[in-house]
């Protein structure tokens, strides 16, 4: 930390090489703020785009399933899935328990839209809705990427030229389950990137207030003052050395 930080560095010199404080003194009292900070710093963990599928029901032995989650992967969920963040939220645990909670999730039809009834209407049917806005909204206004164009976001076959076929095919795949599970996963994908990418733009816009000279100077000022806090005999002692 100190090679990280001239200032505590000089700091340090100052104080404890000089044997004005002891090291102890000089950590918890004079870099507290730093130790705090670095503390704090904890590396979050990145959104996985493969995380449901790390999902894997068990057999309970009494003809039911057992899911396992992880922090990690409730996590992953939140930030790819802020509607059931917001379900989970309004719910848990006024109105059910956690457990229930998951375990309605993983029964909805939310969970397994590619394969239930769409007129399926459970707790997290909302969540189906407001995923569906969020996709539109996406595919309107694109991304950022010349090679990716989500604006031509459309089920067709591609069409390879061969034989006395039309030159473009429009034929649209008529096997719904196919439709529902492609969208989902172009949806997922999509879901996953905007939560990498909010983090990204989160960490951008706090960065220059730790680095900036503001902050620097703000720091000295308050190690300044600090040092001028000490009783006069440890000032002498820095003076005579």
């Amino acid at each position: 930390m100190l090679q990280e930080n001239p200032i505590l560095l000089q700091l340090y010199r100052d104080l404890v090489i000089t044997q004005v404080i002891s090291s102890e003194e000089f950590w918890s009292q004079h870099a507290a703020e730093y130790t705090q900070a670095k503390k704090s710093q904890r590396q979050e963990i990145g959104v996985n785009s493969a995380f449901l599928a790390d999902i894997k029901p068990q057999t309970d032995g009494c003809n039911g399933l057992k899911y396992n989650l992880t922090v990690d992967i409730i996590e992953c969920i939140f930030k790819t899935y802020p509607a059931v963040k917001r379900k989970h939220q309004e719910n848990v645990p006024h109105k059910m328990t956690e457990s229930d909670f998951w375990t309605k999730f993983f029964q909805s039809h939310y969970f397994h839209r590619d394969r239930i009834n769409a007129g399926t209407k459970d707790l997290f049917t909302e969540c189906a809705k407001i995923d569906d806005q969020e996709l539109k909204k996406d595919i309107q206004s694109g991304i950022d990427d010349p090679l990716v164009d989500i604006s031509s976001f459309e089920d067709q076959t591609l069409d390879e030229n061969y034989g006395n076929g039309p030159s473009k095919s429009d034929k649209i795949s008529g096997n719904i389950v196919h439709q529902s599970m492609i969208k989902r996963f172009n949806q997922h994908s999509i879901m996953v990137l905007k939560a990498s990418t909010a983090k990204q733009q989160s960490t951008q816009s706090i960065q220059p207030q730790l680095n900036g000279s503001t902050s620097s100077a703000n720091k000295t000022t308050a190690f300044s003052n600090q040092l001028d806090e000490q009783p006069k005999t440890k000032k002498l002692r820095i003076q005579e050395n």
